[in-house]
């Protein structure tokens, strides 16, 4: 568990359900309003419900952590 999220890159992760990418979107804003010394990235796996070894592999290089994002 992180301390604090200050100047880390948080990836949000949109997982490609109904309503994720606006969900993801409003988040973003959320931490640019509140966070804003945290760098935000958004990521999608190439399907939904597949194992992206890929974009977990871009995750574990790149970012401090991830938030899992799901649609309404």
């Amino acid at each position: 568990r992180l301390e604090s999220l200050d100047g880390k890159v948080v990836y949000l992760v949109d997982g490609l359900f109904d309503n994720s990418e606006a969900f993801m979107n409003q988040l973003q804003d959320w931490f640019g309003q509140n966070l804003p010394n945290v760098r935000i990235r958004t990521i999608k796996p190439r399907e939904s419900w597949v194992d992206d070894a890929e974009m977990r592999t871009k995750i574990a290089a790149e970012g401090d952590a991830a938030i899992l994002g799901v649609g309404l």
